[in-house]
């Protein structure tokens, strides 16, 4: 396997002029081999002349393989997560069983969080890496705790008790062992997101041991996926290169900050946080490729009549640079990890501590080292700025085109701007050296955020319009607008009731 390896990068480097660390170059293979994985069960294995259970196997005992290729036996530990989850969701009863699940899940999550964040100061950047296998059971972390919420909502409520999407992945019977490993490990989505749904998994299956199905199979996601790995490849081999040549480091650098000016540094911080961004796009579209090839992601037909595979995409890249707000940037971002933290949280908690709930649960799910709470906070602000600016001030730029365009480009720049600024101890992670970053701007970021706050008044939207646009998902998103929106984060919709008015 070293041979091969070795024949890999030194591809790689004719390519793009540099070899690729080792814990990239096993993972990036590993991502392929769950490609391939894919395309054989869809056209090999997802038959209804082969045995559901064989089915089944396959994808679990490839995952396995997958996981052991890319983190060794380091698998015994996600292996001992489920098996626990299982169990308890076996002997507890159904009303406080996945409560248990919930906390057990995240409690095991969290462990793999401190765990990393001890070796990152205790062992160099290379060793952490390649031991760092926190993004998988982050994935098998919502993919518990989703299947046992499930459960608990088809075995103690009613149709009538449940929002549309707690009905879209209600179960009414427990898996038995082999379908809940097999969703668990299955080798599309062990390696990295997006997160499926059990009912999306299983159906999958279901379909293709059905023989009716087969005869009126789904649009080809032959070039779906052809077009995602060329883009994923591209942009891997820009963030190669950029990450090789850029210390993100500098920000809060002493020296840096001395020596150049505010607009070099921001042009610095810009180009950056666009590299960092770099590293998801890719996995998350090589991801997306993966699941496609397996058949599954399909959301139906354009208007033009085009298939459109987009039903499980993590991301929507052009939705992301180009934003014209926050809520429209996070609504296009990690896009299924928000679809679970609805589900988990802001669908069943009391309104008033819903959204504060949602924020909790992101934040231990992304881990604890102090970049991530800062940047919530900050993007928290910034979030609320938005919805009061946007009912405030956006109903008096829409009664012309120039006027509208006025507002776009502003709310465009406005947002680049504050992305800049919030998402910056995301990067670098540590506290010392965010606060640090964060007092050589003159915290200002946070003084116009709070000062518009107060400054803004609480009025209601004068314009239905502006009320449509403020709960709306962006025109080019095709995801199940139920499950995905969530205003200013989370705030908008309630309890399954929606005011989405399409253009």
């Amino acid at each position: 396997m070293g041979i091969v390896l070795n024949a890999i990068n030194t591809a790689v480097e004719f390519t793009i002029g540099m070899r690729m660390p080792e814990g990239h170059l096993v993972f990036l293979v590993g991502l392929f081999s769950s490609l391939a994985g894919s395309y054989f069960f869809k056209h090999f294995i997802n038959k209804p002349t082969v045995s559901r259970d064989f089915q089944l196997t396959f994808t679990c005992v490839y995952g396995l393989w997958l996981f052991c290729f890319c983190w060794g036996w380091n698998i015994i530990f996600p292996i001992c997560d489920v098996v626990l989850s299982y169990i308890l969701l076996k002997v507890l009863p159904s009303k406080i069983a996945h409560k248990v699940v919930f906390v057990s899940a995240l409690s095991f999550l969290s462990v793999c969080h401190i765990k990393n964040v001890v070796a990152k100061y205790t062992t160099s950047s290379i060793t952490a890496y390649a031991a760092d296998f926190t993004g998988p059971v982050m994935i098998l972390t919502q993919k518990i705790t989703s299947l046992a919420f499930g459960l608990h909502d088809g075995n103690t409520k009613s149709d009538d008790e449940m929002t549309p999407n707690q009905k879209q992945h209600v179960l009414r019977k427990m898996p038995s062992f082999l379908e809940y490993f097999a969703y668990m490990f299955n080798c599309f989505g062990i390696l990295a997101a997006p997160f499926i749904f059990y009912d999306d998994f299983m159906g999958l299956i279901d379909e293709g041991c059905n023989k009716e199905s087969q005869n009126t199979p789904r649009p080809s996601s032959a070039l779906a996926v052809i077009s995602k790995v060329a883009a994923a490849l591209i942009i891997l081999a820009l963030f190669l290169i950029g990450d090789e040549n850029i210390r993100c480091d500098l920000i809060a650098d002493d020296e840096f900050i001395a020596t150049t000016s505010i607009f070099y540094r921001a042009v610095f911080i810009y180009i950056t946080l666009l590299i960092a961004r770099a590293k998801y796009y890719g996995v998350w579209l090589l991801s997306d490729a993966t699941y496609n090839a397996a058949g599954l992601g399909f959301g139906g037909f354009t208007e033009l009549g085009r298939p459109k595979w987009d039903k499980v995409s993590n991301i929507h890249i052009i939705n992301i640079e180009f934003a014209t707000g926050m809520k429209n940037y996070i609504d296009n971002w990690n896009i299924r990890t928000l679809m679970w933290i609805r589900y988990l949280a802001y669908e069943r908690l009391d309104r008033n501590l819903a959204t504060m709930g949602a924020f909790a649960l992101s934040a231990v799910w992304h881990g604890f080292l102090p970049g991530y709470y800062l940047m919530f906070f900050t993007c928290h602000i910034f979030l609320t700025v938005q919805r009061k600016f946007r009912r405030t001030v956006r109903p008096h730029f829409q009664h012309a085109q120039a006027s509208r365009m006025l507002y776009d480009v502003f709310t465009f720049c406005a947002t680049q701007l504050a992305i800049m600024y919030g998402v910056v101890p995301f990067v670098l992670l540590e506290w010392s050296t965010s606060i640090k970053f964060y007092r050589s701007v003159w915290f200002i970021g946070h003084i116009i955020g709070v000062g518009l706050l107060l400054i803004i008044p609480n009025t209601k939207s004068t314009s239905k319009t502006s009320d449509a646009d403020a709960t709306k998902p962006s025109q080019y998103s095709s995801v199940n607008r139920s499950e995905k929106l969530m205003t200013s984060q989370f705030a908008s919709h309630r309890n399954g009731h929606y005011d989405v008015r399409h253009r």
